[in-house]
């Protein structure tokens, strides 16, 4: 975690995520209702004592980052935190929910010292839900750039490109659009091959679809892999495919980690994509749901050849050490809560 690696403790206060001891380098306490009650009265009781405990651990600490603003009633013990920073979801900003949860969700974000946006785009979009201009603080999904080294690309005899996604397989994500263009770009070059990495509901169907297709055998399913691995899968593709439909995509992990791995991106221009995604230095911006033309964005990747794609790929990983370095970010972000401290 970075801000262990600048020498800070780092404690995770835990609410509602499954249980774990540590993550990372941090030790994990546990402060949310368990197991929750089925009434909801008991329930509500169950919260707010929650939110006692997590106000009382996070007293003697001297920044509080909050992430992922639920919006649950035990949220309410980080109002008091000293030095407390937001960083909230996409799925924070944008999905409705009940007066209560919206009330929560705007306190919190107003009572930040900061509020940490991984997008332009989601950072208007805070503003618009607390209802007031916030002191945002703008930062890529910030990645480890130790973890994701670019990995050197020789030729490979007698395959082509390798283009891959990693989503999970949900209708949002703009899978079927996807295997859709591959179709068109396995008819120009049979030589190209296309990972899906993940799993979800729309799987079943996205098989049917490949093999309908007759494409089965240039498409591979190997499932989900743990976050640990996700280098190794960046390791193994030569560009990245983020066809995502979802008008509100913030930006979310997938692409930084690509561009952190020297892997260029194409992707749909939804949410925050324009913000990573810089045609011809860091990959391809194609419109939502068109097959058409994100079949024709992959053959112009292919047309670069081993050198043209080798130069993009460099160029997104000097994009990415200069916007995406999650180190360098969390110094600027401390410095600006607690100061020389």
């Amino acid at each position: 975690m970075a801000f262990s690696s600048r020498g800070r403790e780092v404690v995770v206060f835990n609410t509602k995520m499954p249980r774990v001891d540590a993550v990372g380098p941090a030790a994990v306490i546990h402060v949310g209702p368990e197991p929750l009650p089925s009434s909801p009265l008991s329930r509500m009781a169950a919260y707010l004592a929650a939110a006692r405990r997590l106000r009382t651990g996070l007293k003697n600490f001297d920044l509080t980052c909050v992430q992922w603003i639920d919006s649950n009633p035990s949220m309410l013990g980080v109002l008091a935190a000293p030095g407390m920073v937001a960083a909230p979801w996409g799925s924070d900003m944008f999905v409705s929910e009940g007066w209560l949860r919206r009330s929560i969700k705007r306190r919190v974000l107003t009572r930040a010292r900061v509020v940490v946006t991984g997008s332009e785009f989601l950072a208007r979009q805070a503003d618009i839900v607390a209802g007031r201009s916030l002191p945002l603080f703008s930062i890529f999904h910030c990645v480890p750039m130790d973890l994701f080294t670019p990995k050197k690309r020789g030729p490979r005899s007698g395959s082509g490109v390798r283009f891959g996604i990693a989503k999970h397989l949900v209708p949002l994500y703009g899978h079927d659009h996807l295997v859709a263009a591959f179709a068109r770009v396995v008819a120009e070059d049979p030589a190209s091959r296309l990972v899906i990495l993940g799993d979800g509901p729309t799987r079943p169907a996205l098989e049917q679809q490949v093999a309908g297709l007759g494409i089965g055998d240039r498409v591979e399913f190997p499932g989900r892999y743990a976050p640990e691995r996700m280098p190794e899968f960046y390791a193994s593709i030569d560009v990245s495919l983020s066809p995502s439909v979802l008008a509100t995509d913030a930006l979310g992990g997938t692409i930084p980690e690509s561009l952190a791995a020297g892997v260029p991106v194409i992707a749909t221009r939804v949410g925050g994509s324009a913000e990573a995604v810089i045609p011809g230095v860091t990959g391809f911006l194609v419109p939502p749901g068109d097959d058409e033309a994100m079949a024709a964005a992959m053959l112009e990747v292919i047309g670069l050849g081993p050198g043209g794609l080798e130069r993009l790929a460099a160029s997104s990983r000097v994009w990415a050490e200069e916007h995406l370095d999650m180190v360098k970010d969390v110094g600027r972000l401390e410095e600006r809560v607690l100061g020389s401290s």
